[in-house]
């Protein structure tokens, strides 16, 4: 058909391949760049592609573009009666499944390898439709929390919300951070979960390369940091008393236009302040949990340091269908690459002309001898 020809074309899944490429470097650039929609329509479009070529295989009755061989003889006298027999005694020994029709021996071998190919053309198709529409179903939440911290699932509880095209579900559980710890060099996070409506309680522990289930979801440790405890006074005045999440080199703003910049030192429990009043320095140091750092009639004391989390909540439904196409993809085609699929036909005439032509998925030079060696049998 047509429709089907057009749609398998080549150079159409060269553009779309191209157009694919194209939308994600602009999505690597920026995010402002970055549609879903037009992620899941190339997708969309290139699985329609795969699937016409796909079926366009399954119609056409030579295969997948492989290697036609052909080579004539002619059969002494007295063989001639025999032949057709000797022809099937050949071929079964190599291995063919044969058959005849009408003067015509035909062996067929390996022929699943056509089918491993459309099985890969198959879960090629999946994979593109379940990865587009990943692009539209995922969503993803980043939480910052530190130990003791309450959490609740609502749009303004997270730093970062990117919800799936068709919207997110919110209110389904509330909760709070029990701990943040490292244990041989690894960082874990543990939560304790009440989920709404049927009321169960978990504890969750997880870490970057542990992720934990949540309703169908998974929660994963992006990176850990450091949350001091932080009381600034001013003679009588109380300019801070905060817990301060420390992502890198931050700077607190504070009542009266002062700002307080920490550095976070080598050690896990020391950091560098220093307050800046009015374009100068009025306090500088290094401060640790329970020392105080004194100057210009200004005081920083640092009670404790506590360990803040970021952490992502990832709901992913199309996961699943996508790893399973792709290890399909990756059987069949390997199973695909192990087999040679191949089929030889032998016509014999009435006058002793004898020619045996070969079709194979793939050219291999080693078919050529094997025809050459049935063809030999049936004359000498």
């Amino acid at each position: 058909m047509r429709v089907i020809e057009a749609a398998a074309s080549k150079r159409l899944a060269v553009v779309l391949i191209a157009a694919l490429a194209a939308a994600c470097l602009l999505g690597g650039v920026s995010d402002t760049l970055f549609s879903p929609w037009v992620m899941a329509a190339l997708l969309a479009a290139l699985a329609i592609n795969t699937a016409a070529c796909t079926t366009r295989m399954m119609r056409s009755t030579r295969g997948n573009g492989g290697a036609d061989l052909a080579m004539e003889g002619t059969l002494p006298p007295d063989k001639a009666g025999s032949a057709r027999e000797r022809a099937r005694e050949l071929l079964r020994a190599l291995g063919y499944r044969v058959r005849t029709i009408g003067p015509v021996v035909e062996g067929r071998r390996g022929v699943s390898a056509r089918w491993m190919l459309i099985l890969f053309h198959a879960a090629l198709v999946a994979l593109l439709a379940g990865v587009g529409a990943e692009v539209l179903v995922r969503s993803e939440r980043v939480l910052i929390l530190a130990p003791g911290a309450f959490f609740e699932d609502r749009p303004e509880s997270y730093a970062h919300a990117r919800d799936g095209a068709f919207g997110g579900t919110y209110a389904r559980f509330y909760g709070r951070a029990v701990r943040v710890w490292r244990k041989d060099g690894v960082d874990w996070c543990e939560l304790r979960v009440v989920h709404r409506g049927r009321g169960g309680k978990e504890r969750l522990r997880f870490s970057r390369s542990a992720p934990a289930r949540l309703l169908g979801g998974t929660v994963r440790l992006r990176q850990t940091g450091r949350a001091p405890v932080l009381v600034l006074r001013k003679g009588d005045r109380i300019l801070l008393d905060a817990c301060v999440n420390v992502f890198g080199r931050d700077e607190v703003p504070l009542a009266g236009g002062g700002k307080l910049q920490l550095v976070p030192e080598a050690d896990d429990d020391t950091f560098t302040a220093m307050l800046a009043e009015e374009g100068r320095t009025v306090l500088s140091g290094s401060v640790r949990p329970g020392a105080r750092l004194e100057g210009g009639g200004t005081s920083l004391e640092m009670p404790e340091v506590r360990r803040w989390a970021e952490i992502a909540l990832v709901e992913d439904p199309a996961l699943e269908p996508v790893l399973v196409s792709a290890a399909l993809c990756v059987v069949s085609l390997a199973a695909y690459a192990l087999m040679h699929g191949r089929s030889m036909a032998i016509w014999i005439g009435p006058d002793g002309a004898v020619r045996v032509s070969g079709r194979t998925h793939r050219f291999n030079p080693l078919f050529q001898e094997e025809m050459a060696g049935v063809l030999e049998g049936l004359v000498s």
